[in-house]
């Protein structure tokens, strides 16, 4: 998938995903935007984590 264009987001303090696993998933993937959100685990419905979501998903709508 590396010629494939992705983002990941992914929350700082985020236990269920630790961080490290998205840092190397970038990495390998080399084709991927991590965003590290600061202050924000897991979930969905945390402010930061759908604020960023729905930047990406606004960015992409002007792309495509």
């Amino acid at each position: 998938i590396s010629h494939i264009p992705g983002t990941i987001i992914q929350g700082r303090f985020d236990m269920i995903c630790p961080p490290d696993a998205a840092y190397r998933l970038s990495e390998a993937w080399g084709n991927a935007d991590l965003r590290m959100i600061p202050l924000a685990g897991h979930a969905l419905s945390e402010p930061r984590i759908t604020a960023e979501l729905v930047s990406v998903m606004d960015r992409l709508r002007q792309v495509y």
